[in-house]
């Protein structure tokens, strides 16, 4: 599970020569130290046109992130179990105006949103909506996916992979649930889970650890095309499909085992995809010598303005408690500077922080 209690704001981003990083100096936000989530987030809540925090049960007043408001009423979780709370997304459901917070928990269990009450009812919880009766996989997406302009929840239910889309007129009232797959997925965890045009025909298709599953043209076809391919061998967490190596067409990104070891991206070419190892599961498997465990949440940024998009990661701690390698060595955030120099591409890794 992907624990983050520190909120990391970048202060500075110079850029640096191919293989030779420089300093970048982040510093930490404490929002709390209560454990209430697996996960954070981020919207300007109170419409203040400064960004908020969101973690848990309450959102925390940017740009200082020292006052808190409740959304709902909860309990500190217990360190040594997994939280109920997992992921917060951001949109304006009901078009009012104000950003509301849809929520996920422990795989299998409902998703939620809370409707934003606007500035005068913030001194309360806000009103709660299910619906959605069932998210599993760990790494679920709220994103575009099948439209340009709406989201869907991307997920797993009952051993299916698919999408829960909401009825644009009623957005607060139960959501459907379309199958794109066989029921080959795990009924409720199961790790891997990534969003992105693969083939370059201009529609999303959904990446998983064994393969991806082609958007078709007619949405009422049934279930997508499969195309099998070995990304990772337990899953990992979010994957990407970017071009990485800037030669037309995108490569897969994605961490290998959440709970282990191992970041690689994996290369399109004419005879499927080839696999290039960012990081292993010891030292001389990186060329700086870097290595951590559990990258249970990968999302690509571009970190210092460079127009290409960069690796952010990182290791959990007591992710899954004592039963994973490393589970005592603290947690650390990195991002991965993405290079593409005459001697192809580089990932340059810069730690944020470090820490308990």
């Amino acid at each position: 599970m992907n624990t983050l209690h520190t909120l990391l704001l970048v202060l500075l981003v110079s850029g640096h020569t191919f293989a030779q990083p420089v300093l970048h100096t982040f510093e930490r936000v404490r929002l709390t130290d209560i454990y209430y989530s697996e996960g954070v987030n981020a919207a300007d809540i109170d419409n203040d046109g400064h960004v908020d925090a969101i973690y848990g049960p309450f959102w925390f007043a940017g740009p200082e992130f020292k006052v808190k408001h409740l959304i709902y009423k909860a309990f500190p979780q217990p360190r040594e179990a997994y939280a109920n709370h997992f992921f917060a997304w951001t949109y304006d459901f009901d078009g009012d105006g104000w950003t509301d917070v849809l929520t996920a928990g422990f795989p299998g269990t409902p998703a939620i949103v809370y409707q934003n009450p606007g500035k005068e009812g913030h001194a309360a919880p806000w009103p709660k909506h299910q619906v959605f009766d069932w998210v599993s996989n760990e790494s679920p997406h709220f994103t575009n996916l099948v439209e340009k302009d709406k989201p869907v929840l991307v997920c797993t239910r009952d051993g299916y992979f698919g999408y829960a889309e909401p009825s644009w007129n009623r957005p607060l009232e139960e959501w459907s649930f379309y199958p794109i797959s066989e029921r080959i997925a795990p009924e409720k965890f199961g790790h891997g889970l990534g969003v992105g045009d693969v083939n370059g025909d201009g529609r999303q298709d959904v990446l998983f650890k064994d393969g991806w599953f082609e958007q078709p043209e007619d949405l009422t076809q049934g279930h997508w095309t499969l195309h099998k391919a070995v990304f990772a061998p337990r899953g990992g967490a979010e994957m990407f499909a970017y071009d990485v190596d800037g030669d037309g067409d995108n490569d897969v990104i994605t961490s290998l085992a959440a709970h282990e070891f191992g970041l690689s991206w994996h290369e399109q070419t004419p005879y499927g995809f080839k696999e290039h190892l960012i990081m292993g599961d010891r030292a001389a498997q990186n060329r700086y010598g870097v290595v951590f465990s559990e990258l249970h949440s990968v999302q690509l940024a571009d970190m210092d303005g460079d127009g290409l998009q960069d690796i952010v990661t990182g290791k959990t701690y007591w992710s899954h408690h004592k039963k994973s390698p490393l589970w005592d060595t603290g947690a650390v955030v990195y991002w991965f500077k993405l290079v593409r120099g005459k001697e192809g591409v580089d990932w340059v890794p810069m730690k944020a922080d470090e820490g308990r």
